[in-house]
């Protein structure tokens, strides 16, 4: 994170340095502080189209986190429109859209997912995405518990099987 802010004090216009700051916070449990980042990003370089699918991505993760669910579904769902091939935005999609109490919708995008990534399971989230932070810790356990339910056709909880 220090070789971030040192790179955007020597340049406050890298655009990929203020983004990848931003996804640093998330893992450092200051997600709250990551959309600023990522505006930032945006406005630097609002015609790089490559890296809009993945700042987007960034900005939705980050509203999770924090639990900011409408603010989650605007951001993933333009990740999506800015990458239509990309399917990581749409579990967080799906966590985003329980978290608005949207469960149909939720479940719809889980389902979409699983034909697309068969070989999904919350264990292997679960390693992609570390807790090495008593915040994000928090934030992760939450993010799963939904992943878990909604992952679940029948709504049962169970165990999820790594791959």
């Amino acid at each position: 994170m220090k070789a971030l802010e040192r790179a955007l004090d020597l340049n406050s216009d890298y655009a990929e340095a203020q983004a990848e700051l931003g996804r640093i916070k998330i893992e450092v449990g200051l997600a709250h502080d990551t959309i600023t980042h990522i505006e930032k990003a945006i406005a630097l370089s609002p015609t790089d189209s490559a890296a809009l699918a993945g700042w987007c991505l960034w900005a939705g993760q980050a509203a999770v986190h924090i639990g900011d669910y409408g603010a989650a579904v605007n951001w993933l769902e333009r990740a999506r429109q800015a990458n239509r091939a990309d399917t990581n935005p749409v579990p967080w999609l799906a966590v985003a859209y329980a978290g608005l109490g949207r469960e149909d919708k939720a479940r719809a995008e889980m389902a979409e997912y699983r034909k697309k990534t068969p070989s999904f399971t919350v264990a292997a989230w679960n390693e992609d995405h570390p807790r090495h932070n008593p915040v994000v810790a928090e934030q992760r356990e939450r993010i799963e518990a939904i992943l878990r339910r909604l992952d679940d056709p029948a709504g049962n909880r169970r165990a999820a099987s790594t791959p």
